[in-house]
């Protein structure tokens, strides 16, 4: 029953940093924040900090740096089992 969770999306808010884009090469390593998804082009529409401007980018180019509280994004390693608190 290993089914691919479909909620493996970086929520709104998500912040990440760039990595890997070849077209835009100056933005490697630009911090930016995820503002949403557009699914016709599967990329996520990322807002560069400070107000470098909103790109399309696939998940590979993104690397997460840190996830809004109440999200169970987990990077895509396994499943979270509730408030990520405490030792691991």
């Amino acid at each position: 029953e290993a089914q691919e969770p479909t909620t493996s999306e970086l929520p709104p808010g998500t912040l990440v940093m760039l990595r890997g884009l070849r077209s835009a090469p100056e933005l490697n390593d630009e911090v930016g924040m995820v503002c949403g998804f557009e699914v016709e082009t599967e990329r996520y529409l990322v807002q560069i900090l400070p107000d470098i401007g909103l790109k399309k980018l696939k998940l590979e180019n993104l690397v997460v740096l840190e996830v809004p509280p109440g999200f169970g994004y987990d990077g895509g390693t396994g499943c979270t089992g509730g408030p990520s608190s405490g030792p691991a």
